[in-house]
């Protein structure tokens, strides 16, 4: 096939700056084991690298496209939820609200806008 593409949809999930790097590369091997089409990889950084290639030909149909970005989406929220009980997937502590909330941008009674 000369017409042969490729289309790579990729991102990265913080670890735990603290982890060993044993315990980031034994995460990124169970999950290129159990978890199928992405390939994870620990980068430079030390954070999970998640890479996901998409082949087309002749084309790429947008709807085939949104379909894959979103199912990528959704087996990052699925490792999350499921292969984090140690914490070692890390985003850090929430931030809190922004000070330019308090600072008359909504209504001074505090109530709700519909």
């Amino acid at each position: 096939m000369a017409d042969r593409k490729f289309v790579r949809v990729s991102t990265y999930l913080p670890l735990n700056r603290q982890a060993p790097i044993t315990q980031k590369h034994e995460l990124a091997r169970r999950l290129n084991e159990e978890v199928f089409l992405p390939v994870f990889t620990v980068d430079q950084d030390e954070d999970l690298s998640v890479a996901y290639v998409l082949p087309y030909a002749h084309g790429l149909i947008a709807g085939n496209f949104v379909a894959v970005v979103n199912r990528f989406a959704s087996l990052l929220a699925f490792i999350v939820q499921t292969y984090n009980d140690d914490g070692l997937i890390d985003f850090g502590v929430p931030s809190v609200a922004s000070a330019a909330a308090d600072t008359g941008s909504g209504p001074a009674s505090g109530e709700l806008v519909h």
